[in-house]
């Protein structure tokens, strides 16, 4: 009796449960496929001309999103389409486009309405989808040139990211200047690298490239993007780059811009930007204006560039200028500064060409050291032999000996002496004249 009752009750319990379940599963389904159709018909609404589904602050992507994860539904990724657009002709009327999902989104409104045509006996979207085509030609330059007009950045942003998959939009050659009038038309730094990201990877001539990017930087109200766009610049190189670096170094008004362009212009490589830069460092008026220039002219070495460095810093009143000489990497810079040294100069510039000399210890610079040394004194004198006792020459032992000689009492003549010893013992040879 006892064990039929238990029976009975097991018998009841799982009755409710299974009541339970049926009348979940019914509630949930109708929620699920009413959700879906909310979804379409928002979707429905969203989608803007050019076939861009990204009006308004995404509630449709929301709305699309929610509804296949009610219904099950798997995330998937999807291409900016337009199945509205002809072979020619204007761009398709709202409505009449279907477009695929921002890149990034949960889910796919597109993919999960295919299933339910598939359900019907249909292919349904996902098949529709499969026959469109990314916008190309006039097609895509319309659909830029309307999203600019509107000043619809989730439209222009639409066609940038779409572009960036295997299926999706082709920029070419013929939408340079769509995308160069794009850069312009936003200050958006999100919209502005999607473009940039594009005309890396265009197909284009370089010398329209380069006149693209000068103009961009001469116009740019914000230079958000000015390092990557010079760099740019300058990996295309030829003489169209070095034009227009030489353009944005002079003829801009921006300092900042100069200063930048100055310094791709030293990354270029080409000596031909010397002059510009050299009558660019004379122009400023403090030292710290100066640095880009002197790292510029100091990268392109030379001995013009050099000499331009030189004479900058040897200048009255560029005393701060002078440890700027430290950047000078050229070993044609060793007769120019000593020869700099015979000049009237400032104490910090010859303080700052002496430290730099010793890196340049070569016999060339001894002729102009040594007549250096008839009106050195004190400090300047004794750093002066210092570098003379680096040169491994036999004329600097006889500069070294002759100064001693006319300086015997003088705590600098006796250096000079020990300094002349000491040369000579790493030559392994005697005294000139013995």
């Amino acid at each position: 009796m006892k064990r039929n009752w238990i029976v009975a009750f097991f018998l009841a319990v799982s009755a409710c449960g299974g009541i339970f379940y049926l009348l979940y599963e019914a509630g949930g389904g109708a929620l699920s496929e009413q959700a879906l159709g909310d979804s379409r018909e928002e979707a429905d609404r969203s989608v803007t001309p050019g076939g861009v589904n990204f009006s308004g602050p995404n509630r449709a992507s929301a709305a699309a999103s929610s509804a296949v994860r009610t219904a099950g539904g798997s995330p998937s990724k999807s291409v900016l389409v337009s199945e509205g657009f002809p072979e020619t002709g204007s761009p398709a009327q709202p409505g009449s486009a279907r477009a695929g999902r921002r890149p990034g989104a949960n889910s796919s409104g597109a993919k999960a309405a295919g299933k339910a045509g598939a359900g019907k006996g249909g292919n349904g979207n996902k098949e529709k989808l499969r026959g469109t085509k990314p916008l190309q030609g006039a097609q895509l330059v319309q659909a830029l040139a309307k999203a600019l007009e509107e000043k619809d950045e989730a439209a222009l942003q639409g066609l940038l990211i779409s572009s960036l998959t295997k299926k999706g939009t082709r920029f070419t050659a013929e939408e340079l200047p769509s995308l160069f009038e794009a850069l312009e038309g936003t200050d958006d730094y999100g919209l502005q690298k999607l473009v940039l990201t594009h005309l890396k990877r265009i197909d284009a001539p370089p010398e329209e490239l380069i006149d693209g990017y000068v103009d961009h930087l001469k116009n740019a109200q914000k230079l958000t993007h000015s390092e990557e766009v010079l760099g740019e610049i300058v990996r295309l190189g030829g003489d169209a780059a070095l034009e227009g670096l030489k353009e944005l170094v002079l003829d801009t008004e921006s300092p900042r811009l100069s200063r930048e362009a100055a310094g791709a212009l030293g990354k270029l490589g080409d000596e031909r930007g010397v002059p510009v830069l050299a009558g660019a460092l004379e122009s400023v008026s403090e030292y710290r204006e100066a640095r880009p220039y002197v790292a510029a002219l100091s990268e392109l070495g030379g001995e013009k560039a050099v000499r331009a460095v030189v004479d900058y810093t040897a200048k009255a009143g560029n005393e701060s200028a002078a440890p700027m000489l430290s950047q000078i990497r050229d070993k044609k810079a060793g007769p120019i500064l000593a020869e700099a040294l015979t000049r009237r100069s400032t104490e910090a510039f010859q303080n700052a060409a002496l430290r730099q000399l010793r890196r340049f210890a070569t016999p060339e610079i001894l002729p102009h050291l040594g007549r250096y040394l008839d009106r050195a004194e004190g400090p300047l004198a004794a750093r002066a032999i210092s570098v003379i006792g680096h040169v491994r020459d036999r004329k600097a032992v006889s500069i070294l000996l002759d100064y001693a000689a006319r300086h015997p009492d003088s705590p600098v003549g006796r250096t000079a002496a020990k300094t002349a010893e000491r040369v000579l013992r790493g030559l392994g040879g005697r005294q000139p004249g013995h």
